[in-house]
């Protein structure tokens, strides 16, 4: 058995392959860098680079899709978001010639939404904090005179892709 792991550096990828190599199998790691803690890994047969997901998301996807042709792998296993997502809205284009670990594209995508995550739990009866879901700045200037501290403000994403590259969501500002 061959499997692609991508995403090297994550620390999950290692896990990944740690536990596949223990158990005989042949791991291949990508990467989009050269260097990867689970591409050094004795358990990892060999390795490949692919481009960066997060600068062109179609040019990572026809990539990896060569790869996965041409590789005879049994199994691709995206680690993160950045191949996650891609990967998971082209899951079938993958699937004649690897399978694919991962739920389909509109379960990732809830899963990837802290907003619709959160919702979910709530239905089906998981307590969860109050929390609010602001549309603009100045509904989160009118909820901000109400609320009492401490708080804990997320973005909704951690990762969004508009135009097929790949931004990342940070929370800034003060809190006065």
């Amino acid at each position: 058995m061959r499997v692609l792991v991508l995403e090297g550096t994550k620390s999950a990828a290692l896990a990944i392959v740690r536990s596949l190599g223990r158990k005989g199998i042949d791991v291949i790691v990508g990467e989009r860098m050269k260097f990867c803690t689970a591409g050094i890994s004795k358990y990892c047969k060999s390795r490949i680079r692919y481009p960066a997901p997060e600068i062109d998301r179609d040019f990572f996807l026809k990539s990896i899709l060569t790869e996965v042709k041409k590789g005879n792998y049994d199994v691709v296993y995206p680690v993160a978001g950045e191949t996650t997502l891609p990967i998971s809205e082209h899951k079938n284009e993958f699937l004649p010639y690897a399978k694919i670990p991962i739920p389909d594209y509109e379960t990732v995508e809830k899963a990837d939404d802290k907003g619709q995550t959160l919702q979910i739990a709530r239905q089906v009866g998981i307590p969860c904090p109050k929390t609010y879901f602001p549309q603009d700045r100045e509904e989160v200037n009118r909820i901000g005179k109400d609320i009492e501290f401490p708080i804990v403000i997320k973005p909704r994403r951690k990762l969004r892709w508009t135009n097929g590259r790949l931004t990342r969501t940070k929370v800034t500002g003060d809190c006065r």
